[in-house]
């Protein structure tokens, strides 16, 4: 029994010892395996994934989210950048010990291989985030064999990136339901707001997501969803990651909705800077991936949209707007609409880079030219009378000849025959020359002729709105400028006295109609022929607007006239952007001295009055007034011939006939159609000095002669008249009606309109 006793012990040595040879082996085995699969098992990179393009306004918001290459919404978003919760309560519930383990968590993978072996089949999984984020970045079939290569993929991409990192992709690469991909998305999609603004309800909501982003959708499935968020704060509160009355505030917050819709504010600046990137930059990692910052003002481009909506109210669908705001110091763009209705088959044509008729938009530089070399002055005598161009004579637009007018006053009332004949003093050549200085190419080779001021030489919105903010400066280069981090301004390009000169022209808010107020603001307008383009530019020395209406496919359209269509939402926008700087005073190359009240040259003894004006003083002319003499002891007008034949001959008395003063508004027999609280404009021709108004004989305005003071007439017949300085008088019978009695706004009245 001994011997037999002692031959078992030693058989069952033999047996621990081949057993714990055995075991032995295995662990060796499984080690190699383990290490070969460590070594040999290299993690998928777990970046380069496609991302949206997100355009950036200038205070770092999304302005438009567009789909990645996948079309998916991925908006980038850094761990920093997803506030208190999210990263807490997505490693609270989804890995508990995600800082702690090497990317594989050996407690959970114990606990899972215990409860599947003792329910015999699949009811707990192991999976790490760095696991998940393994799976998201190489999707494998889903066995046993899968999961052993994730497991040994994840050590290895621990040793690659940091936590931070891999939570962070993790986050970004995680589905949440449709398209929706990563938690920048999902914010967006289900609460409109960016991971850092959401709550600790709305964090465990997305979290919530993670384990069935199809079954957990809010917007499909609320009832589901909310389940399976107040189980999440449970997890939470059982964990104590937060307190239990956190948890039951969370609780009551709503669950449910329709999905929020991508920001896409300013497509066409999205088409034109998206369209420029390689499509290798949206991906995750790609220089500028996170998303690409623009200088746009979203208050700015939001009130822009309104005010051309309200200017497009009485037209119909197929004319559209666009504008453009444009910091006049250095030249970026604060707001850019391309086209702000967004229906139709002409939505996507960005008609800020459409090159269009700009009406008499350019007048203001052909002006800047003749000022700019001394040939004249805004005191200067030009005639408004007709003259041939073409076989045709260019007519205003309220269809008037004002014969002799001030050439600071043809530019702002924007006369079309003075501008003629002061593109025929400057030449093409140099017109052309200093349309290229503001910005405004012409097509090389081409021969404008008289219409370059009247709208031949094609330009753009954006060349315009460079070129006007070029003025408001003062004469520098401004260039419109998209990238915040790119400077507009450049080098002097104008005289600073010229611009000086052109900017008091056109700062005179006398001209605006129905009583719109402009003050601070220089402002021009301009009509295509035909009615196919409505333009206005309005500056000062902070803003610079450029706004257009018009049809794309280039039909006319009743109505569409620069003044008329847009001064009152232009203004009100300019208004609305706030207090602005007064314009500077006159630089010092300027001075002022005693002008005769016709030509603009210097009085001489033999003129009717003499008043201040402006010229630049290394310009000034020595030679005085050659238009009043005295001949045989009497005082006689010598009028130029250009005037001769329109003020009926060549040499007059000085007197009375010589220049007698003319109401043009309301001009003699007109039909002025005026709402409730629209009033009317006087204006007169050919006097001088201080005027006094009068209407039915009641005294009404006393102003200087350039100005237009304005009444309130009621409905029906009536007669006003003037009388200047030297006691002369005019005047004009007008009836009013009301816009009704014509059919409302169809009906518009020419004198009110100067473009």
């Amino acid at each position: 029994m001994f011997w037999l006793g002692r031959l078992g012990t030693r058989m069952g040595q033999r047996r621990a010892g081949r057993l714990a040879r055995l075991a032995l082996g295995l662990a060796i085995l499984v080690a190699l395996v383990f290490l070969a699969g460590f070594f040999l098992a290299t993690p998928p990179r777990p970046d380069g994934f496609p991302v949206s393009p997100v355009l950036l306004d200038r205070d770092g918001r999304a302005l438009f989210v567009g789909l990645s290459g996948d079309d998916e919404l991925v908006i980038p978003t850094a761990l920093a950048d997803m506030g208190e919760y999210l990263p807490l309560v997505a490693v609270g519930v989804e890995d508990k010990r995600f800082y702690g383990h090497p990317g594989v968590d050996p407690l959970a993978l114990a606990r899972a291989v215990a409860q599947n072996l003792w329910a015999r089949r699949v009811v707990s999984g192991a999976s790490t985030i760095t696991v998940q984020l393994v799976r998201l970045s190489e999707p494998r079939p889903r066995n046993a064999w899968s999961k052993l290569v994730e497991f040994f993929q994840a050590l290895r991409l621990e040793r690659e990136l940091g936590k931070d990192e891999i939570l962070e992709l993790y986050l970004n690469r995680a589905p949440f339901g449709g398209n929706v991909r990563g938690v920048g998305a999902a914010a967006w999609a289900y609460f409109g707001k960016k991971p850092a603004e959401l709550s600790l309800g709305e964090s465990a909501l997305l979290v919530a997501l993670l384990r069935g982003p199809s079954v957990y959708r809010p917007d499909r499935w609320p009832d589901r969803a909310r389940d399976r968020r107040d189980l999440v704060l449970s997890l939470l509160e059982g964990k104590g990651l937060i307190a239990s009355e956190q948890g039951r505030r969370a609780r009551l917050e709503p669950v449910g909705g329709p999905r929020v819709p991508p920001p896409r504010e300013a497509p066409h600046l999205a088409a034109r800077l998206l369209s420029r990137a390689d499509g290798s930059r949206w991906r995750w990692g790609a220089p500028g991936f996170w998303g690409q910052p623009t200088t746009i003002d979203p208050a700015s481009q939001e009130n822009l949209e309104r005010s051309l909506l309200m200017a497009l109210a009485p037209f119909p669908g197929e004319v559209n707007g666009a504008g453009l705001l444009v910091d006049s110091r250095d030249g970026r763009v604060l707001a850019y609409v391309g086209g702000v209705r967004r229906e139709g088959p002409a939505f996507m044509v960005d008609n800020l880079r459409s090159r269009r008729s700009p009406g008499s938009t350019l007048k203001p530089f052909v002006y800047l030219a003749a000022f700019g070399e001394g040939t004249l002055v805004p005191a200067s005598l030009l005639a408004d009378t007709p003259l041939d161009l073409q076989g045709q004579a260019p007519r205003n637009f309220d269809q008037v000849y004002r014969g002799p007018v001030p050439a600071g006053r043809a530019l702002a009332e924007s006369l079309n025959a003075p501008a003629v004949r002061v593109l025929r003093m400057v030449g093409e050549d140099k017109a052309l020359a200093i349309l290229r200085r503001a910005g405004i190419p012409a097509i090389p080779g081409r021969s404008y002729g008289d219409s370059l001021v009247l709208g031949g030489l094609e330009a753009t919105a954006m060349e315009l709105a460079g070129a006007y903010a070029s003025l408001a400066a003062g004469g520098k280069a401004i260039r419109p400028s998209l990238d915040p981090g790119v400077s507009g301004q450049g080098p002097r390009l104008f005289s600073p006295e010229a611009v000086w000169l052109v900017n008091q022209s056109l700062a005179d808010s006398g001209r605006l109609p129905l009583g719109l107020s402009g003050e601070g603001l220089a402002f021009k307008s301009g009509t295509s022929n035909d009615l196919r383009d409505a333009w206005l530019a309005i500056y000062d020395r902070s803003h610079t607007l450029v706004i257009w209406l018009g049809d794309p496919e280039g039909r006319g359209h009743e109505g569409l006239s620069g003044m008329s269509a847009l001064a009152e939402a232009g203004f009100q926008f300019m208004r609305d952007l706030g207090r602005r700087a007064a314009w500077p005073g006159p630089p010092q190359g300027l001075e002022r001295y005693m002008a005769c009240p016709l030509s603009g040259e210097p009085a001489s003894p033999f003129c009717p009055g003499a008043r201040w004006a402006w010229r630049i003083k290394a310009l000034a002319r020595t030679h005085s007034c050659q238009i009043h003499r005295r001949r045989d002891g009497r005082l006689v007008t010598v009028w130029p011939k250009e005037l001769a034949r329109f003020m009926g001959a060549n040499e007059s008395l000085s007197g009375p006939k010589a220049m007698g003063p003319q109401v043009v508004s309301p001009g003699p027999g007109a039909v002025v159609v005026l709402g409730d609280r629209d009033v009317l404009p006087l204006k007169s021709e050919g006097t001088v000095g201080q005027v006094h108004w009068y209407l039915d004989g009641r005294f009404v305005a006393t102003s200087e002669s350039w100005a237009a003071p304005v009444i309130s007439p009621g409905y029906g017949s009536h007669w006003v008249s003037v009388m200047d300085s030297r006691d002369m008088t005019a005047r004009s019978s007008f009836t009013v009606v009301s816009r009704e009695s014509v059919g409302g706004r169809g009906a518009a009245t020419p004198i009110l309109a100067f473009d």
